[in-house]
């Protein structure tokens, strides 16, 4: 059957990017080696729902391969790791594949991918992978298929949320191929694909297709042959065990020598002890951790980078519920790329706190969804529609005028999941800053963006 092949794939995505401004999500790098999730241990709380038991995994399953989208990173895949090892699957045999997406050329990402799923037969003993490719990643994972000698290493393929194909993956066809997608996906606008299995999901997003709790029962009963899952709820676990790595936004090289510290915070948003919960010197893949973490507890992760030039980064979060392996850090990328040209219009300065809000499972979507941030409402029409498909929010003074003028960044505006909005956040103050998405609260502090750097809040 034809594949859409290296070119034709990335011409694609790029002319939706010049067009309707198409971006999947938030990226991460190229490596050879395996990200593999941590998991989660035995619980004993006795919340509701009940808490999460690991059950006896089965080291036979086949490992299974992530390629996440354009601009995206192995986070996407968070809840679905969970979800997978809530019903036996080893968490050893989860990996998530970090490549560079704004290439418009796939053969060096297809080489990573090659050489990332020949450390994995290698480090698993497995005779094959499972490969699930979301969108960008489903024309790498088509691409990467397309060769016979690179098919036979994968037992079965998941196309997710990705762009129509004339029949399933593989030289003629034969790599058998899952086609997961929605019709409420405004990005991607996939259909059933000839001769694959097809699982239409109704009225979720584009990104919801690749983290949804439906999407999961369908990869779990393409992968095991049509058995439904036991569980889908992602349950609470009271010993969490975290880590993750820090990557440069887009082009998702690592940040060598970068230094990562832990804070445990108060319910302020402030950090709550006199010393770090956890610090780490970043070495060449980018990866921090393993730390344990308490449930109910609220972390800052604070990521400076080794070059002079850039600001460090802090991350806040609700309280982790579950061990997780994927927290990901995304750090400024270089000016002269497609995502350093997009933030080369935020003023990172001592003027004021620029905010970043990230919504890691789907989008945010106006009418459906509340995000407020200082009691404002940022889910709005001209930030939030349907079409836009917004999972990230970039809130600062974009006219560097000391005032909330609450007008869309135009520059953000032309790109889909992205949104930028003129809201002044003062750089100092004892108050902090309420982000609030749908009744869950973080509180964080002012802070000059360019000393201390940016805010960005993640939502699982």
């Amino acid at each position: 059957m034809a594949h859409t092949g290296d070119w034709a794939m990335l011409q694609r995505f790029w002319c939706l990017v010049l067009t309707t401004g198409a971006l999947v999500a938030c990226g991460s790098t190229p490596a050879a080696d395996a990200t593999a999730d941590a998991g989660a241990t035995d619980a004993a709380s006795a919340d509701s729902p009940p808490p999460f038991h690991a059950p006896t995994c089965d080291p036979t399953r086949t490992p299974i391969v992530f390629a996440h989208g354009f601009l995206a990173a192995g986070d996407t895949w968070a809840l679905q790791f969970q979800r997978f090892v809530e019903n036996g699957h080893c968490p050893e045999r989860l990996f998530a594949f970090d490549w560079n997406s704004l290439t418009q050329d796939l053969t060096a990402p297809t080489l990573e991918l090659d050489a990332f799923i020949d450390s994995v037969t290698r480090t698993t003993g497995a005779a094959q992978v499972d490969l699930v490719g979301h969108s960008a990643g489903g024309g790498l994972g088509y691409a990467y298929l397309a060769d016979a000698d690179r098919a036979k290493k994968v037992r079965r393929y998941a196309h997710v949320a990705s762009f129509h194909e004339d029949g399933p993956a593989g030289p003629n066809g034969k790599t058998p191929t899952l086609n997961l997608w929605s019709d409420g996906d405004l990005v991607a606008g996939a259909g059933d694909i000839t001769a694959a299995t097809n699982d239409k999901i109704p009225g979720i997003d584009h990104y919801s297709v690749a983290t949804s709790a439906p999407s999961f029962v369908a990869l779990w009963q393409f992968f095991d042959d049509g058995t439904p899952p036991a569980v889908t709820d992602v349950r609470p676990d009271d010993v969490l065990t975290l880590n993750g790595k820090a990557l440069t936004l887009g082009e998702n090289s690592p940040e060598l020598g970068a230094d990562v510290t832990v804070w445990a915070l108060d319910a302020q948003g402030a950090h709550r002890d006199a010393v770090p919960a956890f610090t780490a010197k970043l070495g060449a893949d980018g990866h921090f951790g393993p730390f344990s973490a308490t449930p109910g507890v609220s972390y800052a992760f604070v990521v400076k980078s080794a070059a002079a030039d850039k600001p460090p980064i802090t991350y806040f979060r609700p309280p982790f519920t579950r061990s997780d392996a994927l927290v990901y850090l995304r750090t400024l990328p270089s000016a002269d790329s497609l995502a350093g040209t997009l933030l080369a219009v935020v003023p990172f300065d001592d003027k004021a706190t620029v905010l970043i809000v990230f919504s890691a499972s789907r989008a945010i979507i106006t009418g459906q969804d509340s995000l407020t941030v200082d009691g404002t409402q940022i889910a709005t029409p001209d930030l939030a529609d349907a079409k836009h498909t917004a999972i990230a929010f970039f809130v600062f003074d974009a006219d560097s005028n000391g005032k909330s003028d609450g007008t869309p960044v135009a520059l953000f505006q032309s790109f889909a999941f992205l949104s930028g909005v003129d809201q002044y956040l003062t750089p100092t103050g004892t108050t902090p800053i309420a982000v609030v998405l749908n009744g869950r609260q973080v509180n964080v502090p002012h802070q000059p963006s360019k000393t201390v750097g940016p805010v960005v809040v993640v939502f699982p």
